[in-house]
């Protein structure tokens, strides 16, 4: 075993490293996991309906909440321009997060109830603090990225997850309706930020950060808020404004469905993907600068298609006959998602860890026009679906997806100048394994019907 992780994983730090992110990340979701099932029990789908719209306008919000100083933390030459920017991410985190609840509480909660999101209003006290939270979280941890520290990341997210789900639960015996989702929702983050902020001030020190330093830093790396602010949201508007039409024009909670079947199938991603990603990132600018970025994105590639699209296709091609099982009868529909999203996810995660080689290589303009293709293709098509084809919305939502995220690895293979065969070899290195969980996939598949 140890051979085979160390050929498909590379050196024993590269492996350490991700075996510590993947460990935290894993205890992590194993909690959601063993408390998931009696969430669906405790609350409705159309609850997560409603979970699914706040936790949609956060990720939007949050998202650029920094600046994308948060980013910038990651590729700083220095120490002192590293502390610098995550000054600088804070600071813009406190002051968007202070507008938008100045906006929230001048806007009229009529508009709310028109676009058929009446069971969020008297919520809306919450969508700031879940911004700050998840902003702040967001920089600290670019902050332990940078340094390599991998181990403090792994700890929050264990400890995130059993604070969310505690609280889901525990709020869900006490209260009816969704507030006790959305309170889970708040304290992840919110967790999170507390762990890695104290474990930042007792280990470092801010103080010699003066004005021209921040002033210095901010227009060495303007690129990341003129471009990269742009690209995140329009990355992250194409994942969740489609969430948000969904929950207005599909019949019934299928937003609620939705919102289950991505959050089971996130899990792989987070498990290897966000990992793997994670530690590219914080290889990435060493080895671009020394000319071995091809190799790394393209070994990167390699692992990830190994460990993760085999056990996509199994999960998806079991979940319809699955979901109702786990997560109660009522809850098919989700499973059935599941299955049509599977090339989307597919795609999805072997594009979305390289994609900040895009930032490494200061293809921020570059990164920002294809986030545009993305945003027009993803959001336009759930519009014209919910015009033309409001009963296959769901259906054009991932479609969409896939051809989107195919695109995008596309254009990084290219940017980075992989070259087509070190791709395609990469890509082929997990077909073995994806071929016998298809298979596996099937049998269960049609055993279960």
């Amino acid at each position: 075993m140890n051979k085979f992780l160390r050929g498909h994983f590379g050196n024993r730090s590269f492996l350490q490293a991700i075996l510590i992110l993947v460990g935290g990340t894993t205890a992590g979701h194993l909690v959601t996991a063993l408390t998931l099932p009696i969430a669906t029990r405790i609350y409705s789908p159309a609850d997560f309906s409603v979970l699914s719209v706040f936790s949609a306008i956060v990720s939007v919000v949050s998202v650029a909440a920094c600046l994308r100083f948060d980013t910038a933390i990651t590729v700083t030459t220095t120490e002192e321009d590293a502390r610098a920017a995550l000054v600088l991410a804070f600071l813009f985190a406190f002051l968007i997060s202070g507008v938008f609840s100045l906006l929230l509480s001048i806007m009229p909660r009529t508009l709310f109830e028109r676009l058929g999101y009446e069971s969020l209003v008297a919520y809306l006290w919450a969508l700031p603090i879940a911004v700050l939270a998840a902003s702040a979280f967001a920089a600290l941890q670019s902050w332990y990225i940078r340094k390599a520290q991998f181990w403090p990341i792994a700890q929050s997210r264990v400890l995130q997850s059993i604070s969310a789900s505690a609280t889901q639960l525990l709020s869900g015996a006490v209260w009816f309706g969704p507030l006790g989702l959305l309170l889970g929702y708040v304290a992840n983050n919110m967790v999170g930020c507390i762990l890695l902020g104290r474990r930042f001030a007792r280990e470092e020190h801010l103080k010699n950060i003066d004005y021209n330093r921040l002033i210095q830093v901010a227009r060495t790396y303007d690129k990341f808020p003129k471009y990269s602010t742009f690209e995140a949201l329009l990355n992250i508007g194409a994942i969740q404004i489609p969430v948000l039409l969904i929950a207005v024009f599909a019949v019934g909670p299928e937003a609620g469905y939705l919102l289950l079947a991505m959050s089971v199938m996130q899990v792989p991603m987070a498990l290897i993907g966000n990992a793997v990603g994670q530690v590219y990132l914080a290889r990435g600018p060493q080895e671009y600068r020394s000319g071995r970025l091809p190799e790394l994105t393209a070994d990167t590639l390699r692992r990830l298609s190994v460990a993760g699209v085999g056990p996509l296709l199994f999960a998806g091609l079991v979940s319809p006959h699955v979901f109702q099982f786990v997560f109660g009868s009522e809850w098919g529909r989700a499973g059935e998602m599941v299955l049509m999203m599977v090339p989307w996810l597919i795609a999805q995660f072997l594009s979305s860890p390289l994609s900040m080689a895009l930032h490494i290589t200061a293809s921020q303009r570059s990164a920002l026009i294809l986030q545009v293709f993305g945003f027009m293709l993803r959001v336009g098509s759930v519009w014209g679906a919910s015009i033309f084809a409001r009963d296959y919305i769901v259906e054009v939502y991932a479609a969409s997806g896939f051809i989107f995220y195919a695109c995008y690895l596309v254009v990084v293979l290219v940017l980075v100048r992989v070259p087509l065969r070190l791709a395609m070899l990469a890509l082929a290195g997990g077909i073995p394994i994806a071929l016998v969980c298809a298979i596996a996939g099937w049998t269960v598949f049609w055993a279960l019907r």
